[in-house]
């Protein structure tokens, strides 16, 4: 299939380094991205698209940061991956995010392949959120696959769901501030806990009150307790059922299949 090439500013004629120039300066930036560079072979679209855009970016009851909110999310609903890394990336570059990460908590295998991706498109996360807990480091593990691959690349590491929901508890092995201890001692930049009451607050404080990093026979031990229990992922409901997944109850949130999938499927 054809394509068409960018029109680079050196290249371009007068109509479109106006448009270009326009774009320059209302960004505050020296680059043009290739959206409009594709855009230049129709100059008249080009100027058409860039008008709409400062439209629509204009001040408003909106703020900058919801509107490049407002972006990345139909761009995501169209599986558009340009637009996302496109938005996400000016985004940040104008000072409206500072820093740029993915959570979840269904597979390790879904964190690894958008580092790897990231990678291969010269893209760094600065931060990955996810499970880690005493049940994760013996199924399907966040810490044993993601974890190590985090620390290597200084990535910072955002850790969730130390106690599972609660269920993890459940299971009589564990108590909150084991769980907590846990957690924070593997190398983690923050441990993120859930506090919907006062004795749950209290116990985030008694559990950085006491906390040392735990010793390897103490790790040991810990593990020790729930190497059975953990097995079949039966304490870590988000990871084996659907209860914790928005999508599964909303599949209209996955939008259409592209144009190109339907054809491969004869439909």
């Amino acid at each position: 299939m054809a394509t068409l090439g960018f029109i680079e500013y050196a290249d371009a004629p007068p109509e479109v380094k106006a448009v270009y120039d326009d774009i320059m300066i209302s960004r505050q930036t020296d680059y043009i991205n290739n959206f409009w560079k594709a855009l230049a072979h129709d100059p008249a679209t080009l100027r058409r698209t860039w008008e709409s855009v400062k439209q629509i970016m204009a001040p408003g009851a909106l703020d900058p940061l919801t509107k490049e909110m407002v972006y990345l999310a139909v761009s995501t609903s169209n599986q558009c991956g340009y637009c996302i890394a496109s938005h996400t990336v000016a985004a940040r570059k104008a000072g409206k995010i500072r820093f740029i990460g993915f959570t979840g908590h269904k597979d390790p295998g879904v964190h690894l392949y958008m580092l790897e991706t990231a990678k291969r498109h010269g893209f760094r996360f600065d931060t990955v959120q996810m499970p880690l807990n005493l049940m994760d480091t013996h199924f399907r593990s966040f810490e044993k696959k993601v974890l190590p691959e985090l620390v290597a690349a200084g990535i910072g590491v955002l850790g969730m769901k130390s106690m599972g929901d609660g269920v993890i508890l459940k299971s009589g092995a564990l108590t909150p501030v084991e769980c907590l201890h846990y957690a924070l001692s593997l190398p983690t930049s923050v441990v993120i806990t859930g506090i919907d009451s006062m004795k749950i607050l209290k116990q985030a404080f008694t559990a950085a009150a006491t906390f040392t990093p735990l010793s390897k026979p103490q790790t040991a031990r810990l593990r020790a307790k729930t190497s059975k229990l953990a097995m079949d992922g039966g304490y870590e409901l988000f990871k084996t059922t659907s209860i914790f997944d928005s999508t599964a109850a909303h599949p209209e949130w996955l939008g259409e299949e592209p144009a190109r999938t339907l054809r491969l499927a004869g439909l």
